[in-house]
Protein backbone atom coordinates (compact mmCIF):
# COMPACT_ATOMS: atom_id res chain seq x y z
CA UNK A 1 0.00 0.00 0.00
CA UNK A 2 1.36 3.38 -0.92
CA UNK A 3 1.85 5.84 1.97
CA UNK A 4 0.34 9.19 1.34
CA UNK A 5 2.63 12.23 1.22
CA UNK A 6 0.77 13.67 4.23
CA UNK A 7 1.55 10.60 6.39
CA UNK A 8 5.18 10.52 5.19
CA UNK A 9 5.47 14.19 6.13
CA UNK A 10 3.98 13.54 9.57
CA UNK A 11 6.33 10.57 10.15
CA UNK A 12 9.35 12.62 9.20
CA UNK A 13 8.36 15.54 11.40
CA UNK A 14 7.42 13.48 14.49
CA UNK A 15 11.00 12.51 15.52
CA UNK A 16 12.03 16.16 15.30
CA UNK A 17 9.09 17.18 17.47
CA UNK A 18 10.02 14.55 20.08
CA UNK A 19 13.68 15.55 19.95
CA UNK A 20 12.84 19.23 20.28
CA UNK A 21 10.48 18.54 23.17
CA UNK A 22 13.09 16.44 24.98
CA UNK A 23 15.74 19.12 24.41
CA UNK A 24 13.48 21.80 25.86
CA UNK A 25 12.63 19.50 28.80
CA UNK A 26 16.28 18.72 29.58
CA UNK A 27 17.22 22.38 29.20
CA UNK A 28 14.44 23.30 31.59
CA UNK A 29 15.68 20.81 34.18
CA UNK A 30 19.24 22.07 33.84
CA UNK A 31 18.14 25.68 34.12
CA UNK A 32 16.10 24.87 37.22
CA UNK A 33 18.97 22.93 38.81
CA UNK A 34 21.45 25.72 38.15
CA UNK A 35 19.19 28.59 39.16
CA UNK A 36 17.00 27.19 41.90
CA UNK A 37 17.49 28.71 45.32
CA UNK A 38 19.31 26.37 47.67
CA UNK A 39 17.19 25.36 50.66
CA UNK A 40 17.92 27.23 53.85
CA UNK A 41 19.62 25.03 56.47
CA UNK A 42 17.87 24.05 59.65
CA UNK A 43 18.73 22.40 62.95
CA UNK A 44 19.62 18.75 62.55
CA UNK A 45 20.81 16.96 65.69
CA UNK A 46 22.13 13.88 63.91
CA UNK A 47 24.02 15.34 60.97
CA UNK A 48 27.65 15.29 59.90
CA UNK A 49 29.75 17.40 57.56
CA UNK A 50 32.92 16.10 55.95
CA UNK A 51 35.80 18.39 55.04
CA UNK A 52 38.31 16.95 52.56
CA UNK A 53 41.68 18.67 52.59
CA UNK A 54 44.02 18.08 49.64
CA UNK A 55 47.57 19.33 50.21
CA UNK A 56 50.21 19.81 47.58
CA UNK A 57 53.68 19.92 49.15
CA UNK A 58 55.88 22.75 47.95
CA UNK A 59 59.60 22.00 47.73
CA UNK A 60 59.35 18.44 49.02
CA UNK A 61 59.84 15.36 46.89
CA UNK A 62 58.32 13.05 49.45
CA UNK A 63 54.94 13.39 51.05
CA UNK A 64 55.22 14.24 54.75
CA UNK A 65 52.74 13.84 57.56
CA UNK A 66 50.95 16.72 59.25
CA UNK A 67 49.05 17.32 62.45
CA UNK A 68 45.59 18.14 61.11
CA UNK A 69 42.44 18.59 63.19
CA UNK A 70 39.33 20.74 63.40
CA UNK A 71 37.67 22.67 66.23
CA UNK A 72 34.11 23.97 66.47
CA UNK A 73 31.19 24.31 68.86
CA UNK A 74 27.52 23.60 68.46
CA UNK A 75 24.92 26.09 69.66
CA UNK A 76 23.17 23.48 71.80
CA UNK A 77 26.20 21.77 73.36
CA UNK A 78 28.21 24.96 73.73
CA UNK A 79 31.61 23.52 74.64
CA UNK A 80 34.37 23.57 72.03
CA UNK A 81 34.94 20.22 70.36
CA UNK A 82 38.03 18.93 68.59
CA UNK A 83 38.13 16.35 65.76
CA UNK A 84 41.25 14.62 64.47
CA UNK A 85 41.66 14.17 60.73
CA UNK A 86 41.99 10.78 59.07
CA UNK A 87 44.38 10.32 56.17
CA UNK A 88 42.61 9.01 53.07
CA UNK A 89 45.58 8.83 50.74
CA UNK A 90 48.79 10.64 49.90
CA UNK A 91 48.24 14.34 50.47
CA UNK A 92 44.53 14.01 51.31
CA UNK A 93 42.94 14.25 54.75
CA UNK A 94 39.34 14.15 55.98
CA UNK A 95 37.82 15.82 59.03
CA UNK A 96 34.28 14.81 59.97
CA UNK A 97 32.34 17.34 62.01
CA UNK A 98 29.10 16.56 63.83
CA UNK A 99 27.24 19.84 63.46
CA UNK A 100 23.57 20.49 64.20
CA UNK A 101 23.36 23.95 62.65
CA UNK A 102 25.35 26.27 60.38
CA UNK A 103 28.61 26.94 62.19
CA UNK A 104 32.00 28.43 61.65
CA UNK A 105 34.87 26.07 62.37
CA UNK A 106 38.66 26.07 62.24
CA UNK A 107 40.92 23.57 60.49
CA UNK A 108 44.50 23.44 61.74
CA UNK A 109 47.34 22.25 59.52
CA UNK A 110 50.23 22.00 61.95
CA UNK A 111 50.23 25.56 63.38
CA UNK A 112 48.37 27.20 60.50
CA UNK A 113 44.68 27.97 61.23
CA UNK A 114 42.02 28.20 58.52
CA UNK A 115 38.51 29.44 59.34
CA UNK A 116 35.78 27.69 57.35
CA UNK A 117 31.99 27.41 57.44
CA UNK A 118 29.89 24.26 57.79
CA UNK A 119 26.24 23.35 57.33
CA UNK A 120 24.60 20.03 58.24
CA UNK A 121 24.66 17.31 55.55
CA UNK A 122 27.03 19.19 53.27
CA UNK A 123 30.60 18.41 52.23
CA UNK A 124 33.46 20.83 51.65
CA UNK A 125 36.63 20.22 49.61
CA UNK A 126 39.67 22.41 50.28
CA UNK A 127 42.74 22.45 48.04
CA UNK A 128 45.94 24.20 49.11
CA UNK A 129 49.67 24.36 48.65
CA UNK A 130 51.63 23.83 51.84
CA UNK A 131 55.06 25.47 52.13
CA UNK A 132 57.30 23.48 54.42
CA UNK A 133 59.76 26.34 54.89
CA UNK A 134 57.24 28.94 56.02
CA UNK A 135 54.55 26.52 57.33
CA UNK A 136 51.97 28.50 55.34
CA UNK A 137 48.93 27.52 53.28
CA UNK A 138 48.69 29.22 49.89
CA UNK A 139 46.66 28.94 46.67
CA UNK A 140 43.57 28.05 48.66
CA UNK A 141 40.43 27.01 46.78
CA UNK A 142 37.09 25.73 48.02
CA UNK A 143 34.44 23.50 46.47
CA UNK A 144 31.03 22.78 47.94
CA UNK A 145 27.87 24.49 49.16
CA UNK A 146 29.76 26.80 51.54
CA UNK A 147 32.68 27.57 49.17
CA UNK A 148 31.70 31.23 48.73
CA UNK A 149 31.32 31.68 52.49
CA UNK A 150 34.78 30.19 53.08
CA UNK A 151 36.27 32.56 50.50
CA UNK A 152 34.55 35.45 52.28
CA UNK A 153 36.05 34.35 55.61
CA UNK A 154 39.49 34.12 54.01
CA UNK A 155 39.17 37.61 52.50
CA UNK A 156 37.78 39.05 55.73
CA UNK A 157 40.68 37.60 57.72
CA UNK A 158 43.12 39.24 55.34
CA UNK A 159 41.23 42.54 55.54
CA UNK A 160 40.72 42.85 59.31
CA UNK A 161 43.30 40.59 60.95
CA UNK A 162 42.79 41.02 64.68
CA UNK A 163 40.87 44.28 64.28
CA UNK A 164 37.35 42.87 64.49
CA UNK A 165 34.60 42.72 67.10
CA UNK A 166 35.57 39.25 68.33
CA UNK A 167 39.04 40.52 69.24
CA UNK A 168 37.50 42.82 71.85
CA UNK A 169 35.91 40.19 74.09
CA UNK A 170 38.03 41.58 76.91
CA UNK A 171 38.84 45.23 76.99
CA UNK A 172 41.79 47.40 77.93
CA UNK A 173 39.30 50.24 78.33
CA UNK A 174 37.56 48.91 81.43
CA UNK A 175 37.51 52.36 82.99
CA UNK A 176 35.98 54.01 79.95
CA UNK A 177 32.80 52.37 78.69
CA UNK A 178 32.30 55.29 76.33
CA UNK A 179 35.63 54.65 74.60
CA UNK A 180 34.98 50.90 74.57
CA UNK A 181 31.56 51.39 72.98
CA UNK A 182 33.02 53.75 70.39
CA UNK A 183 35.62 51.16 69.34
CA UNK A 184 33.01 48.38 69.07
CA UNK A 185 30.61 50.58 67.09
CA UNK A 186 33.34 51.70 64.69
CA UNK A 187 34.61 48.17 64.00
CA UNK A 188 31.08 46.79 63.56
CA UNK A 189 30.27 49.47 60.98
CA UNK A 190 33.38 48.49 59.00
CA UNK A 191 32.54 44.78 59.19
CA UNK A 192 28.95 45.31 58.06
CA UNK A 193 30.10 47.47 55.16
CA UNK A 194 32.59 44.79 54.13
CA UNK A 195 29.83 42.15 54.25
CA UNK A 196 27.73 44.29 51.90
CA UNK A 197 30.62 44.83 49.49
CA UNK A 198 31.71 41.18 49.33
CA UNK A 199 28.29 39.48 49.39
CA UNK A 200 27.75 39.57 45.60
CA UNK A 201 31.31 38.54 44.48
CA UNK A 202 31.19 35.55 46.81
CA UNK A 203 27.56 34.72 46.01
CA UNK A 204 26.65 34.67 49.69
CA UNK A 205 23.17 33.18 50.40
CA UNK A 206 20.59 35.50 51.94
CA UNK A 207 20.40 33.39 55.10
CA UNK A 208 24.17 33.70 55.60
CA UNK A 209 24.08 37.47 55.16
CA UNK A 210 21.51 37.54 57.99
CA UNK A 211 23.67 35.14 59.98
CA UNK A 212 26.84 37.21 59.61
CA UNK A 213 25.05 40.48 60.31
CA UNK A 214 23.59 39.06 63.51
CA UNK A 215 26.92 37.57 64.61
CA UNK A 216 28.41 41.07 64.42
CA UNK A 217 25.52 43.00 65.94
CA UNK A 218 24.69 40.61 68.78
CA UNK A 219 28.27 40.09 69.85
CA UNK A 220 28.67 43.86 70.04
CA UNK A 221 25.46 44.11 72.05
CA UNK A 222 26.53 41.21 74.29
CA UNK A 223 29.95 42.74 75.01
CA UNK A 224 28.38 46.06 75.93
CA UNK A 225 25.78 44.41 78.14
CA UNK A 226 28.30 42.18 79.92
CA UNK A 227 30.78 45.00 80.57
CA UNK A 228 28.07 47.31 81.87
CA UNK A 229 26.94 44.92 84.63
CA UNK A 230 26.38 46.82 87.90
CA UNK A 231 27.91 49.97 86.43
CA UNK A 232 26.41 53.32 85.56
CA UNK A 233 26.20 53.78 81.81
CA UNK A 234 25.42 56.85 79.79
CA UNK A 235 22.14 57.06 77.81
CA UNK A 236 22.43 55.28 74.50
CA UNK A 237 25.34 53.06 75.58
CA UNK A 238 23.39 49.82 75.23
CA UNK A 239 22.48 48.58 71.75
CA UNK A 240 18.81 48.50 70.85
CA UNK A 241 18.64 45.01 69.33
CA UNK A 242 15.49 42.87 69.03
CA UNK A 243 14.95 40.40 71.86
CA UNK A 244 12.99 38.13 69.53
CA UNK A 245 14.85 37.75 66.26
CA UNK A 246 14.07 34.68 64.15
CA UNK A 247 16.74 35.71 61.61
CA UNK A 248 19.33 35.19 64.38
CA UNK A 249 18.26 31.63 65.11
CA UNK A 250 21.72 30.25 64.15
CA UNK A 251 23.74 33.00 65.83
CA UNK A 252 25.93 31.83 68.72
CA UNK A 253 26.33 35.38 70.02
CA UNK A 254 22.60 36.01 69.96
CA UNK A 255 22.15 33.34 72.63
CA UNK A 256 25.06 34.73 74.66
CA UNK A 257 23.26 38.05 74.59
CA UNK A 258 19.98 36.44 75.67
CA UNK A 259 21.69 34.52 78.48
CA UNK A 260 23.25 37.71 79.86
CA UNK A 261 20.04 39.68 79.36
CA UNK A 262 17.91 37.28 81.43
CA UNK A 263 20.56 36.95 84.14
CA UNK A 264 20.58 40.71 84.58
CA UNK A 265 16.82 41.12 84.13
CA UNK A 266 15.93 38.62 86.85
CA UNK A 267 18.90 39.40 89.11
CA UNK A 268 18.86 35.71 90.02
CA UNK A 269 21.36 32.90 89.66
CA UNK A 270 18.55 30.34 89.79
CA UNK A 271 18.22 28.83 86.31
CA UNK A 272 14.49 28.11 86.67
CA UNK A 273 13.82 31.78 87.38
CA UNK A 274 15.78 32.86 84.31
CA UNK A 275 14.05 30.30 82.06
CA UNK A 276 10.62 31.33 83.33
CA UNK A 277 11.40 34.91 82.36
CA UNK A 278 12.63 33.77 78.94
CA UNK A 279 9.54 31.62 78.49
CA UNK A 280 7.31 34.65 78.95
CA UNK A 281 9.22 36.90 76.55
CA UNK A 282 10.68 34.70 73.80
CA UNK A 283 8.74 33.14 70.94
CA UNK A 284 9.15 30.55 68.20
CA UNK A 285 12.26 28.46 67.57
CA UNK A 286 14.44 30.96 69.43
CA UNK A 287 12.67 29.97 72.63
CA UNK A 288 12.99 26.26 71.78
CA UNK A 289 16.75 26.59 71.37
CA UNK A 290 17.25 28.78 74.43
CA UNK A 291 15.40 26.31 76.66
CA UNK A 292 17.17 23.33 75.09
CA UNK A 293 20.60 24.91 75.63
CA UNK A 294 20.11 25.32 79.35
CA UNK A 295 18.42 21.99 80.01
CA UNK A 296 21.15 20.23 78.05
CA UNK A 297 23.81 22.06 80.08
CA UNK A 298 22.36 20.45 83.22
CA UNK A 299 22.64 17.01 81.64
CA UNK A 300 26.25 17.63 80.62
CA UNK A 301 27.08 18.50 84.25
CA UNK A 302 25.30 15.38 85.55
CA UNK A 303 22.31 17.20 87.02
CA UNK A 304 19.71 14.91 85.50
CA UNK A 305 16.97 15.31 88.17
CA UNK A 306 16.99 19.09 87.75
CA UNK A 307 17.00 18.71 83.95
CA UNK A 308 14.01 16.35 84.13
CA UNK A 309 12.15 18.79 86.35
CA UNK A 310 12.71 21.73 84.00
CA UNK A 311 11.87 19.69 80.92
CA UNK A 312 8.59 18.62 82.52
CA UNK A 313 7.77 22.24 83.37
CA UNK A 314 8.57 23.69 79.96
CA UNK A 315 7.32 20.90 77.66
CA UNK A 316 4.16 22.91 76.76
CA UNK A 317 6.42 25.80 75.66
CA UNK A 318 8.23 23.90 72.91
CA UNK A 319 6.96 24.81 69.46
CA UNK A 320 8.92 22.08 67.63
CA UNK A 321 8.86 18.61 69.12
CA UNK A 322 12.32 17.74 67.79
CA UNK A 323 13.89 19.68 70.65
CA UNK A 324 11.88 17.80 73.24
CA UNK A 325 12.78 14.49 71.53
CA UNK A 326 16.46 15.44 71.49
CA UNK A 327 16.46 16.19 75.24
CA UNK A 328 14.60 12.98 76.10
CA UNK A 329 17.09 10.99 74.06
CA UNK A 330 19.98 12.58 75.96
CA UNK A 331 18.36 11.62 79.25
CA UNK A 332 18.07 7.95 78.34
Amino acid sequence: MEISPKIRSTNSILPWVILTSMTVYVFGLSFYANNRKAPEPEFDFYSTTSVILSLEEEGEAEDSSHLIFGTYNNIIEGAKQSVQASRNKKGQYEVTFRVNSPRSATVFVDDEALEIFLVPDSNLHIKATYHRDSFKLENLSFQGYTAGICRYYLEKGGRFGRQHVRAYRTTAYADSLRQYAHILDSIAIQELAYLLIRSAPNNLPDWFIDFEKNEILYQKAYLKLANAYNRDVYPGYQDDVPLNDQTAVFSYYYYLYLRTFFQQRTGSNVLEVQLSSADSLLRGEVKDIFLTQHIFSLLSTEKKPQAQKLLGKFIPSFGKKKYERFLRKQME
